[in-house]
C-alpha cells in the first residue's frame, strides 16, 4: 500500500497552522508520542508506518521509509506518523487545585512543549495561553512535550478574563507573575489558590497585567546570566510554591 499525492499533500499541509484548522486534525510522530496518544485517549485518525505491526488503533496504513520521509518533520523519521483529531473544549472553571497556569504570548514551540511537561509533572492539568501564542498542536510542541500535550488541556484566553474568574472562583487567591522587580520566591509566601503568569523571553509580560492587582516575584539569580529560559523559570517558580 502507498500514499497518494493528495495524501502525502494532505499530510504537509498538516505542518501548517492552516492546515490543522482546516482538517481539525494535528500530526503526532514516533511510536512512543503514537502510544502515549492512544493511552491518554486522544482520537487517533490513521497511523502510517513501516512497520506492519504497529497497528494500534483507527485506520493504519503500510507506507514505505521513504514516504514517511516525505511527510515527517524530523531530520531522522521514526517508523509511524499519525493524524489525531483536535479536541478544543471550552473552558469553564479553574480546577480546585493549589496552582493555576497562564501563558503570555508565548509562541517558542519548544517553549511551550516544556512547560508542558513541567505542567504535567507538577500535576497541572490545565494551561490558559493568551492569543499569539503558538498552538498547542504545532508539531514541534507536540514533540517536545513528550505526551504531556495529551493530558494537560490548553486553553486560549485574554489574561486579563482569566485573571478575573480566577479572582471569582477563588477571592482569597493570588496572583503571582514573574518579573525581576518582584519579590524573591524564597521570600514569598503563597494563598492556597494561586495562578502563575509567565511571560515570553523576547516581549516579557504585556504591561497592562501589571495593572491587574498582581504579586511580583522572581528566582534570584547569583552568576552573570542574563535571564532564564522561560521553561526553566516556570519549573523553578511551579516547583518554589508547590513545596
Amino acid at each position: 500500500m502507498s500514499l497518494s499525492k493528495n495524501e502525502i499533500k494532505d499530510l504537509r499541509f498538516l505542518q501548517s497552522k492552516r492546515g490543522r484548522e482546516d482538517q481539525g486534525l494535528y500530526l503526532v510522530e514516533g511510536p512512543k508520542l503514537i502510544e502515549e496518544a492512544v493511552k491518554s485517549g486522544a482520537k487517533i485518525q490513521t497511523i502510517y508506518s513501516t512497520d506492519e505491526s504497529f497497528n494500534l488503533k483507527g485506520d493504519f496504513k503500510l507506507i514505505s521509509n521513504k514516504e514517511l520521509s516525505q511527510v515527517s518533520l524530523l531530520k531522522t523519521p521514526n517508523k509511524a506518523i499519525a493524524t489525531v483529531l483536535m479536541n478544543q473544549p471550552e473552558f469553564s472553571k479553574f480546577q480546585d487545585k493549589k496552582l493555576a497556569l497562564v501563558l503570555d504570548r508565548i509562541n517558542d514551540p519548544g517553549n511551550l512543549g516544556t512547560i508542558l511537561r513541567i505542567a504535567d509533572w507538577f500535576g497541572i492539568s490545565q494551561i490558559i495561553c493568551s492569543p499569539g501564542s503558538v498552538e498547542h498542536t504545532n508539531p514541534k510542541v507536540v514533540q517536545a512535550s513528550m505526551g504531556a500535550v495529551f493530558r494537560v488541556k490548553v486553553y486560549q484566553m485574554e489574561i486579563n478574563e482569566a485573571v478575573e474568574q480566577f479572582k471569582s472562583q477563588f477571592p482569597d487567591g493570588n496572583v503571582l507573575v514573574a518579573d525581576m522587580a518582584g519579590e524573591s520566591i524564597h521570600e514569598s509566601s503563597y494563598a492556597d489558590h494561586a495562578m502563575l503568569i509567565m511571560g515570553s523571553e523576547s516581549h516579557g509580560i504585556d504591561p497592562s497585567i501589571l495593572d491587574l492587582q498582581v504579586n511580583r516575584i522572581h528566582i534570584p539569580g547569583y552568576g552573570r546570566a542574563e535571564s532564564l529560559n522561560v521553561g526553566v523559570a516556570t519549573g523553578i517558580i511551579c516547583s518554589s510554591i508547590l513545596r
